[in-house]
């Protein structure tokens, strides 16, 4: 059964890819293009193939790039293309491929608010790509990058504005991981400190959903692991509305996508997502579409994950 869901999934997206305006990783045109090269790859059909090298080019190609946030601009952009590298659906060498985006990216590292998507749940965009992209740095260009996002994540933290706690998770995955790449002369406590006051605060302002907590759960025990010294209250959370099961299956597709972990390990049934897919099918809303909320991120959760198909 799985097979129909996806081939269903692939044709709707066949047909309506051109409704999805935004190039980005989350809400646009690169989150599809990852489904259509990984369903080329499953089913051995040439043709996704050819959509995804279309919609990759249509993207790189824009003049325009909105932004440097991770929802719909270059870091997630990047995100992508270095995915598709690293799997082997397309050509070449990061470093060579990416270099003019990182040189973009790196140069405007230390200004947090490019970073920010204008919707609410941002990431921090400019940690999570430094993540991905260090390993072809020099140790004195990730000392230099390190001290900037270090500073670009006090700045964030700083703020009033409270945010939603899928950046403050985001953030705090940044520090568990940048545990490991300093120097033990760089203390990373005082940020994870304040990380836990804005978690604070974003949960008692309701910014959240069960499974930010339940990814902020593992999140915290792996700081613990890491020796950072934690004095959250788990008391501030409460119980709020599910979001479903089918949210919750792509919330983690992009969530291993952008984490490059598997955390949760979501279930979906057939029941739920036929249900979901008749809902996409009736409105047509190109927010369905995309890898965020959408067919594309069910799509990509279920050939990364066929054993969670149930």
């Amino acid at each position: 059964m799985k097979d129909q869901v996806l081939q269903q999934i692939a044709n709707v997206l066949s047909l309506t890819y051109s409704k999805v305006t935004s190039p980005g990783l989350m809400t646009g045109k690169m989150g599809l293009a990852l489904f259509f090269y990984e369903y080329s790859r499953y089913t051995g059909n040439q043709y996704y193939e050819t959509l995804g090298d279309e919609l990759v080019d249509i993207i790189l190609e824009k003049n325009n790039l909105p932004g440097l946030d991770l929802n719909i601009g270059i870091t997630g952009i990047c995100l992508g293309v270095e995915y598709l590298i690293e799997k082997g659906f397309v050509s070449g060498e990061p470093a060579e491929v990416l270099s003019d985006y990182d040189d973009l990216i790196f140069k405007n590292i230390a200004d947090a608010k490019w970073f920010l998507s204008k919707a609410d749940d941002s990431f921090f965009s400019s940690g999570l790509y430094f993540l991905i992209r260090c390993k072809d740095m020099h140790r004195k260009e990730q000392l230099a990058a390190i001290e900037q996002l270090l500073n670009s994540c006090k700045t964030l933290l700083e703020e009033e504005y409270c945010r939603t706690l899928v950046l403050y998770n985001s953030m705090l995955y940044f520090l568990n991981k940048l545990s490991a790449l300093v120097d033990s002369g760089i203390n990373l406590q005082p940020f994870f400190d304040k990380v836990i006051q804005c978690i604070e605060h974003s949960i008692h302002n309701g910014l959240y959903d069960k499974m930010d907590i339940e990814l902020l759960d593992i999140l915290l025990s792996d700081a613990l692991r890491k020796g950072f010294v934690c004095q959250f209250n788990p008391k501030l959370i409460i119980d709020k509305e599910d979001i479903g099961e089918v949210q919750h299956f792509i919330k983690d597709t992009w969530q291993q996508l952008l984490y490059r972990d598997k955390f949760l390990k979501k279930n979906v049934s057939l029941e739920n997502v036929n249900c979901f897919l008749k809902e996409v099918l009736y409105n047509y809303d190109p927010s369905e579409l995309v890898l965020k909320r959408g067919i594309a991120g069910l799509g990509l959760g279920i050939l990364k994950n066929l054993n969670q198909f149930t």
